[in-house]
């Protein structure tokens, strides 16, 4: 065999007094060995996987970016979906993750093990979309993240937690255009999770109603305006999240409904008129002011306020989960009668005020008129 030669380099001549120099050719270092983690077997690699995915909550949302700006999405079929940069401000959806009991996890760590090579990437892939949990808010977001996970990935998700705030009601013509395209949304919405994800087996809702309370909440100041079951079920949110029921796997769930936040509650409890007409005068055997007397009150309203938005949420879950609608709404129905009859005696215990000869006497004319199911 010819021996192997060298390239001649002029630039090193002054350091040799104008002769040449030929450098040696080393040879090429022998080639690695295979990968330990790829040469264990399947079941350990995908313990492995696992555990690294393992509490790691995917968050999908929409931010405010300014400056270079560069939109990150999660693998997908094509890998990495790179997007071109902008140095306007404008609103990108972006993710992060959320790692829980360990904050220490960085998902783009946990990205890279997916793009060190085919293998790990197909490996990998299915196992982090079946042990992540993905959160989405807003919830409009849910249609890129369906178009571009791949139908494969979609099968594998077992976990998923949404968060929407419905659309206000408004006096306006385009206000009421804007409110119906809003509620068609969420429902789109709801049915094509209900389609794409056939393995999901929990799933967490939080919805933010922008309307007025006193559709779960009746209000203080009218005991005999007390919503039934059928107007529940007739709210477009409602059936929008009745979808789910579809989904056969579905076997835990939790729903938080919401629609003022605490100050605010004790700013309306304050401030509406019809609530401060209904108090009841001051009894000096109660307490020692007025002004205690109605704070007591006010607590006691706060308490069924957070009680009925609980119980309404725990209504929507059992009906998601495909329980007897007998079973579903019986709490809620209990509560919102001892709420009546909080309204119709707010200073009297709740079970004096159901056994009072005068409360059976109005329960009557009102089950005449309305039936809670």
């Amino acid at each position: 065999m010819s021996p192997l030669k060298a390239t001649v380099h002029r630039a090193d001549a002054h350091k040799t007094k104008g002769s040449f120099v030929v450098r040696r050719l080393q040879a090429s270092p022998p080639e690695k060995d295979q990968s330990r983690l790829l040469a264990l077997p399947p079941e350990l690699r995908n313990k492995i996987y696992e555990l690294v995915f393992a509490g790691v909550t995917v968050v999908f949302r929409t931010g405010i970016l300014t400056g270079t700006v560069e939109t990150r999405s999660m693998p997908t079929r094509s890998s990495y979906d790179r997007r071109p940069r902008t140095d306007e401000a404008r609103e990108v959806p972006e993710w992060r993750a959320i790692t829980n009991p360990q904050p220490t996890k960085n998902m783009r760590v946990l990205q890279c093990l997916l793009l060190v090579n085919r293998q790990l990437h197909h490996e990998a892939t299915s196992i982090m979309y079946g042990s992540c949990k993905f959160f989405f808010h807003p919830t409009n977001l849910v249609h890129r993240f369906l178009e571009n996970a791949g139908k494969a990935n979609l099968h594998n998700i077992t976990t998923m937690r949404l968060e929407h705030v419905t659309k206000a009601y408004g006096s306006t013509s385009q206000d009421k255009h804007m409110k119906e395209k809003a509620d068609r949304g969420l429902d789109n919405i709801c049915v094509r999770l209900a389609q794409n994800l056939p393995k999901l087996t929990t799933l967490e809702l939080g919805i933010q109603l922008k309307e007025l309370p006193d559709h779960i909440v009746p209000h203080f100041g009218e005991p005999d305006r007390t919503f039934t079951v059928k107007s529940y079920v007739s709210r477009p949110w409602f059936q929008a999240l009745s979808n789910f029921s579809k989904l056969k796997k579905l076997e835990n769930g939790k729903v938080t409904i919401r629609t003022l936040s605490n100050s605010e509650m004790i700013s309306m409890f304050y401030c509406d008129l019809n609530i401060v007409d209904a108090l009841p005068p001051f009894n000096p055997a109660l307490g020692p002011s007025r002004e205690r007397q109605h704070e007591e009150i006010q607590e006691r309203w706060g308490h069924y306020y957070l009680s009925l938005h609980q119980s309404i949420g725990d209504a929507v879950r059992d009906t998601i989960l495909r329980k007897p609608e007998h079973e579903v709404w019986a709490a809620h129905v209990q509560k919102l009668e001892q709420y009546r009859a909080f309204c119709w005696a707010p200073q009297d215990p709740i079970t004096a005020t159901l056994e009072s000869v005068e409360y059976k006497m109005f329960k009557l004319q009102y089950d005449e008129r309305y039936r809670y199911l």
